[in-house]
């Protein structure tokens, strides 16, 4: 689970952060392609993301070492491509909650440190693997169809095998994403629930575009 959010400014410390304060952009920002029109950028200490136009992300390239919100403004009229003004005015309040934008006025969001994860596996190869366990899987269902247990240790056997299932489809999602080269958060065994199971947070997929969504998942 993220971090909870910073409290969001209120209307003085905006009118300061829109009109006065100077802004520069993080030097940790990294930035990823999603699809032609849609990016996604990241603040890495505190694991926020946002996901822009390429125009959006252009604009919070101007802010570079350290310009005000107006300075950024004037010179987009200058150059004539000017944004819509409230367009602009969230998209400079979200990436300064994000820490994407910092500034002396507004605290950093709290940091999250990635796990410390080590074992990495090929999503190319795995998508190939679970295609063919998959078709395994229907082969053997359609020669022999699913029945009931007839005790309570077949029942607890198949119970125990589908946890070591879905903690092992987690611990693979996370090994793609490493080799991909993208982090791996809150690793945790989840015990209060009828399916006891480790899992990890993977969110940081969208940093490896969609191919790496689609091995993870």
């Amino acid at each position: 689970m993220s971090s909870p959010s910073p409290e969001p400014p209120v209307t003085g410390e905006i009118a300061t952060l829109l009109n006065q304060a100077v802004q520069r952009l993080s030097p940790e920002v990294l930035t990823a392609k999603l699809h032609t029109d849609r990016l996604v950028v990241k603040y890495p200490a505190g694991r926020r993301y946002l996901v822009l136009t390429p125009k959006q992300g252009e604009m919070l390239q101007e802010f570079g070492a350290g310009r005000t919100v107006t300075a950024v403004l004037c010179a987009a009229i200058s150059a004539q491509r000017c944004p819509p003004l409230r367009e602009f005015y969230e998209l400079v309040v979200k990436a300064v909650r994000a820490g994407i934008l910092q500034t002396d006025t507004q605290p950093l969001p709290q940091t999250i440190l990635p796990a410390k994860w080590s074992l990495r596996l090929s999503g190319s190869l795995l998508g190939g693997t679970s295609a063919m366990l998959a078709l395994g899987a229907g082969v053997s269902l359609s020669l022999h169809p699913l029945r009931m247990p007839d005790n309570p240790a077949e029942l607890l056997v198949g119970w125990a095998v589908a946890c070591v299932a879905v903690s092992a489809g987690w611990m693979l999602a996370a090994s793609v994403l490493k080799a991909a080269g993208v982090e791996v958060y809150q690793p945790r065994l989840k015990w209060k629930t009828i399916a006891p199971r480790f899992t990890v947070d993977v969110e940081d997929a969208l940093m490896g575009g969609r191919s790496v969504q689609a091995n993870a998942a």
